[in-house]
């Protein structure tokens, strides 16, 4: 009996070891991947020479948040998976059925280090849930950011703020002035001397802003101490859904997949192909809760619509598994 029980711990701490192990690489692979992608989308402005590279950087950060969020989603489950296929193809799953340890039980042992991945993806989460539900706080930054650097220009120079279509015109001595057109009314030019930008996007405030109309030959001018444009950055919308509620949500997610998917994967049919059923596992849940929280946010829709994600994640699991169960049964050796 001390035998036994000395392999059930023995197991048990294989198997805790593995998943750390095979989710950090997991994470890692899918970072590398994510911030290669984030990468490439900021590459033309890294390139551009009217920008300067301090002004990219907020816009690099949230994109670099988002892609280590997104890897933690996908490469916890998927990390877990795998570690429970290696204890399937090494037998040690079978035994422990023999001694009557069933598979829910297995996966109760991760508890302990799902709780640190929780907190980890929570944190992330939160960190990027404030630039997803606040997505003026980056454009700001962009646009303070912008006014900076060309305040420090030595010669006569124009800087671009990437995502509002407007310049910052720099000249030695002066105060900067942001100059672009209102996506709504191509003859119309703006100026202004700063800028201040709703949270929701929804509003761009100018400060001592100068409007130049043209019709013909006609040139009309207007100076006025504050002006409200809307409408002036289509290219994104606020997020409904709080950041607290966005660490839950994608943390249920996550825990909901990998705890299907460690179960599913200790009752691979076929041990020979464990490691691809456990992949597929893996990654099925957190794809769709991911696919869900982005269609959601798009749709500006009401943070109780966002539990839809951890619920068809752990459903995408559910039925992943049964699909994978009607596969069949490796035949045993020496049978035809």
């Amino acid at each position: 009996m001390k035998g036994l029980r000395a392999f059930e711990r023995g197991g048990a701490d294989l198997l805790r070891r593995d998943a750390l192990r095979l989710v950090a690489a997991s994470c890692a692979v899918l970072a590398l991947a994510s911030c290669a992608g984030a990468t490439v989308r900021v590459l033309p402005w890294l390139l551009e020479p009217r920008l300067p590279l301090a002004v990219t950087l907020p816009f690099a950060r949230s994109l670099l948040l988002f892609a280590c969020e997104a890897s933690v989603v996908v490469g916890w489950p998927l990390g877990w998976c795998l570690a429970a296929a290696r204890l399937v193809e090494r037998g040690e799953a079978r035994v422990l059925a023999l001694l009557g340890e069933s598979p829910s039980t297995t996966a109760l042992r991760l508890v302990v280090q799902g709780l640190g991945l929780a907190a980890l993806l929570a944190s992330l989460a939160l960190l990027g849930g404030r630039d997803a539900s606040a997505p003026g706080r980056v454009v700001q930054e962009l646009l303070d950011e912008g006014e900076a650097a060309c305040a420090r220009a030595p010669a006569r120079e124009v800087h671009l703020v990437p995502l509002v279509g407007a310049t910052w015109v720099c000249v030695p001595g002066e105060r900067p002035r942001l100059v672009g057109r209102p996506p709504f009314a191509g003859a119309l030019t703006f100026s202004a001397a700063a800028a201040d930008v709703s949270p929701d996007l929804t509003a761009f405030r100018l400060r001592d802003a100068r409007l130049a109309a043209r019709g013909g030959e006609w040139t009309v001018s207007v100076r006025v101490r504050s002006l409200v444009l809307r409408g002036m950055a289509p290219f994104t919308r606020a997020s409904g859904l709080p950041p607290w509620l966005r660490a839950l949500v994608l943390a249920a997610a996550a825990w909901a997949s990998a705890y299907l998917g460690v179960r599913g994967s200790l009752g691979a049919r076929a041990p020979r192909y464990a490691t691809l059923h456990a992949v597929v596992l893996g990654v099925v849940g957190p794809l769709l809760a991911l696919f869900i929280v982005r269609q959601l946010e798009t749709r500006a829709a009401p943070a109780p619509a966002f539990v839809l994600a951890p619920l068809l994640a752990a459903c995408g699991s559910l039925a992943t598994l049964r699909l994978l169960a009607r596969l069949p049964r490796e035949a045993p050796a020496g049978t035809r």
